[in-house]
């Protein structure tokens, strides 16, 4: 099992690493330009009249300055990971590429919705902004607009972040089912570390082998299925296809 846990940990970190630098440019994105937008609210005498016009163009601003351009790098971090799914299943049916064109089309309608849900997030966080600013405003207080920024930014970050990693997992495991079906296989490893976060649901099943059969049966006890979330949100295990020869090698059937 060493070389499918090397896989594993493999993607994650990849898709960690591509995860927290688009983070970190959305970050900077978002600072400064919601800064710029509120500079006269900030630094001026807040008008209650001029302050609601304002912070109504918000989401529109952030468009025209370029958000849209800021989530495409969403984009990377799924293109990286169809390349990881690719590899994985080419290795396990011994071909050179598993994924096809009409595959690829199909995740590319997955990554909009993916890259709607962090744009929502986004249109949230000038909500969260709009709503304390107006409020502070209209009952005579000067917004400390820097400090808002920074909290609700971090906040909104910090969520993106959380919701990012559970889509991309479920992602890959929906992605990898999928094509692991249409290659008729259906064994699956369930790959991923034990350690003191690993969840009551995860523990017994890391290490052994299950049919699609049984997988679908499972209930993980957060709402969400688990042939495509595992333990649930964040969860960092996978169910790797496998070859019938190369689960016998791992003792399935003994």
């Amino acid at each position: 099992m060493d070389r499918e846990i090397k896989d594993l940990n493999r993607k994650l970190d990849a898709t960690d690493a591509q995860i927290e630098a688009f983070l970190a440019r959305l970050d900077k994105f978002l600072a400064a330009n919601l800064r710029k937008l509120l500079e006269k609210i900030k630094t001026g005498k807040p008008n209650s009249l001029e302050t609601a016009k304002a912070l109504g163009a918000l989401q529109s601003s952030l468009n025209t300055l370029g958000l849209q351009k800021q989530l495409q790098g969403i984009e990377g971090v799924y293109g990286s990971l169809l390349k990881s799914i690719d590899r994985e299943l080419s290795q396990s049916v011994d071909r050179d590429t598993v994924l096809n064109d009409v595959d690829y089309a199909v995740t590319e309608q997955l990554i909009v919705f993916d890259t709607k849900a962090v744009a929502n997030k986004v249109y949230a966080l000038t909500d969260d902004l709009s709503s304390t600013i107006m409020r502070q405003v209209i009952t005579g207080q000067r917004p400390d607009v820097d400090s808002l920024v920074d909290v609700l930014g971090n906040k909104t970050v910090s969520q993106i972040k959380t919701e990012l990693n559970t889509a991309t997992i479920a992602f890959s495991r929906a992605i990898t089912q999928k094509k692991a079906d249409d290659l008729g296989m259906d064994l699956f490893l369930y790959v991923g570390p034990i350690d003191k976060v690993t969840r009551p649901f995860c523990r017994p099943k890391v290490g052994k082998i299950f049919t699609r059969e049984e997988i679908l049966k499972w209930d993980n006890g957060q709402g969400l299925p688990a042939n495509i979330y595992c333990g649930g949100y964040n969860c960092r295990h996978d169910l790797r296809p496998i070859s019938l020869e190369r689960a016998k090698k791992l003792g399935y059937g003994d």
